[in-house]
């Protein structure tokens, strides 16, 4: 696993990381960790671009002109999502838009916190921008959009009811956890199956492998592939690639033959090395 991916060694040692399931635990809840917070960052970044109603400007994610303010917003999901250099970047587009347009107010929007960092607000000073009030935080920013003072809480609200809607039974760390376990299936229609019951067992199979059939046949339209794909089909192509370049106890394995001559047997269908090694000493004879 390490030598075949990103994972820094000497971090996995110092952190103690001296089996599979440990990388995998803490490899798959950074991934993860990572990914929501990108993903919701920039969802949230999104939402305040559509609720600060007004157009997209040449360097300014929103501009909005009432009568008296003419607003100029770049908007961020965090506090700690700006540093230094995009700071100073804002500052110099607030020092333009000022000079070119005498009722332009721009504001630095992040959607959610409760202190500005202390690195962005120096930054834009030493620049001769005032972040107390070019740079807006939070519930503020959301006041300030809105009109409304407890608009944010409203939000909150709507979210815990979307929660509670969609009948999560699991907090994110628990589901991640499920997913380093060693005893997971891959096909979460297993989850369920009774695994002392033979037959509920092949009912559970015969769903999932229904169900991605069914997405298989969407790709293929979507890809423009006229030829049929489906599961049984994916395995004979594995079996194809395969060839003899593994071996065949670990072929016996991944094919969860109970018998070595089920797995030869099977693999030999698609050795044809010899067959095509015969064929061409004869065609470039």
């Amino acid at each position: 696993m390490i030598r075949d991916s990103s994972i820094n060694p000497f971090l996995a040692k110092s952190l103690g990381l001296n089996d599979f399931e440990s990388l995998a635990r803490y490899y798959v809840f950074q991934h993860v960790g990572r990914s929501v917070v990108t993903s919701f960052g920039s969802n949230m970044e999104q939402m305040i671009k559509v609720l600060f109603t007004g157009e997209r400007g040449d360097w300014w994610d929103v501009v909005r002109k009432t009568k008296k303010i003419h607003y100029y917003v770049s908007v961020k999901s965090g506090p700690n999502d700006v540093d230094k250099d995009q700071a100073v970047h804002f500052a110099s587009e607030a020092k333009k838009i000022m000079k070119k347009d005498p009722k332009a107010f721009p504001v630095y929007i992040m959607a959610y916190g409760k202190s500005k960092n202390a690195i962005p607000v120096k930054a834009m000073k030493d620049e001769g921008v005032d972040p107390e009030k070019h740079m807006v935080v939070g519930k503020k920013a959301y006041e300030i959009i809105t009109g409304d003072p407890d608009f944010l809480d409203k939000v909150f609200k709507v979210a815990m009811n979307v929660k509670s809607s969609a009948g999560a039974e699991k907090t994110i760390l628990e589901s991640i956890d499920d997913k380093v376990n060693d005893d997971d299936f891959v096909f979460p229609e297993m989850k369920k199956a009774d695994l002392t019951d033979a037959k509920d067992i092949y009912r559970k199979k015969k769903v999932a492998n229904k169900k991605f059939n069914d997405h298989l046949k969407k790709i293929t339209k979507r890809a423009s592939i006229q030829k049929k794909v489906t599961m049984h089909i994916a395995r004979h192509s594995f079996g194809n690639i395969a060839g003899d370049s593994i071996h065949p106890l670990m072929l016996q394995k991944l094919y969860r033959h109970s018998d070595l001559k089920t797995t030869i047997n099977y693999q030999a269908n698609f050795i044809h090395k010899d067959a095509d090694d015969a064929l061409e000493s004869v065609v470039n004879f």
